[in-house]
């Protein structure tokens, strides 16, 4: 997930930092209980967030991952 400013271009590093130091606090919620997750950045610029489930992975938990992003996103929407 490629994180840029307003412009759709110019990378965004401090945005992808403040993300994922937000979804580091535990403050999530998924079926009413508090959570984090754990994301991963890289990239030249720093502002890239890596995806990389593990090999044996549930509906479930893809399910719960996709929810988790989309509280998280959805904070820092412009």
């Amino acid at each position: 997930i490629e994180v840029t400013e307003t412009d759709g271009f110019t990378p965004a590093k401090k945005l992808c930092d403040d993300i994922i130091e937000a979804g580091l606090k535990g403050d999530l919620t998924y079926r009413g209980k508090k959570c984090g997750i754990i994301l991963n950045n890289g990239g030249y610029y720093k502002n890239i967030i890596t995806l990389v489930p593990q090999l044996y992975i549930t509906d479930e938990e893809i399910d719960m991952a996709i929810e988790l992003i989309d509280q998280l996103f959805s904070r820092f929407a412009v």
